[in-house]
């Protein structure tokens, strides 16, 4: 059966199949959930004014970035130092570019995380089953795999996992359930905020896909600057943001190999080494944020802190998937794209 974890505000939320046969020790994560909390208790910050009056523009995200942290943690979703972090990838990679209107990175950045709360996908982590259900946990890709949904902000720190779906589930088959099932306790966002997902994902309050049948990777430009209308444009900056978790994954991958080998533990008990594995990586990235994984994978070019969750997610919420809130979720994306697309263009 599924059962839910309690999790330290900077560890993820968890759900995972249970397993009272084989079950992993809880207390070195305890210890290392207790490190966490008396490192961050011991740092010692600065008070800084907050607010910020009559500026506008750069002049204004230059001011919240030198001002009191919590400013561009409430406004960007972001620690100032992930924000800066953030534009230097996007903007050394050509990603996005200072306009001639005088539309810097750092201001397109902030129009378009202000109501960010972090990016959402399933990832495919080797799995070892028994052979009578070993072609349910096939992905496309020919290997046996669990398909597990992960959520992390946008400094690369997991907020929640979902293990155990076979590899053969397709994302937002698993994504319902995760939704669905109130033991889970997913973080939905609160009004106002939004996951960013990709295309497999429905359109709904709260989740902000790019918009169909149009240009998404960098690769589908081929060397093409210019874009096609307001639309092209969104999911260009869409996708610069949304590989965060890609990155994330990376890092995580690349550090844990033991995800790629996972030894012959039960089904329940992968799923607590994944688990361990992500929890470890939270705790480097906070402890270590110019680690080298995180600095490779900072600069990789891939392919296809503050949190504002509703309490309700301890009750669990079944999606909207009513034809008004898609209709709602699509008219937040065409503001956001009409907005920054008329900024881009000096209107």
């Amino acid at each position: 059966m599924n059962v839910n974890r309690d999790s330290d505000d900077m560890f993820p939320n968890v759900c995972l199949t249970d397993s009272s046969e084989d079950d992993l020790a809880t207390e070195d994560l305890e210890t290392l959930a207790f490190l966490v909390r008396a490192g961050r208790e011991a740092q010692q910050q600065l008070r800084q004014p907050q607010h910020n009056i009559g500026l506008r523009g750069h002049q204004y995200i230059l001011e919240v970035l030198n001002g009191n942290p919590r400013n561009c943690r409430e406004l960007f979703r972001l620690e100032v130092d992930a924000f800066r972090a953030l534009c230097s990838l996007l903007r050394s990679n050509s990603f996005l570019k200072d306009t001639r209107k005088g539309l810097t990175v750092e201001k397109q950045i902030g129009m378009f995380t202000s109501g960010c709360i972090g990016a959402i996908d399933g990832t495919m982590i080797d799995a070892v089953v028994p052979a009578e259900v070993r072609e349910t946990y096939r992905n496309r890709h020919g290997k046996v795999a669990q398909n597990v949904l992960c959520v992390c902000d946008l400094d690369m720190k997991f907020t929640f996992l979902y293990t155990g779906w076979e590899g053969s589930s397709h994302d937002a088959r698993v994504f319902i359930d995760a939704l669905s099932q109130g033991r889970n306790a997913f973080p939905m966002p609160l009004d106002g905020h939004y996951y960013l997902v990709d295309s497999a994902y429905p359109c709904t309050r709260g989740f902000m896909p790019p918009y169909p049948r149009e240009r998404y990777h960098r690769s589908d430009r081929q060397g093409q600057r210019g874009f096609r209308g307001y639309k092209d444009y969104f999911n260009h900056r869409h996708s610069c943001i949304r590989n965060v978790i890609e990155r994330t994954f990376g890092v995580l991958k690349s550090r844990f190999r033991i995800l790629r080998l996972m030894p012959g533990y039960k089904v329940g008990r992968q799923g607590d080494l994944i688990i361990a594995c992500c929890t470890l990586h939270n705790f480097i990235r906070m402890t270590s944020p110019n680690d080298w994984l995180f600095e490779e994978w900072r600069d990789m070019e891939l392919s296809p802190s503050g949190r504002a969750y509703s309490d309700a997610a301890v009750l669990g919420n079944h999606p909207d998937m009513t034809v008004e809130s898609a209709r709602a979720m699509a008219a937040i994306r065409d503001d956001i794209a009409k907005r920054m697309w008329e900024a881009r263009s000096g209107h």
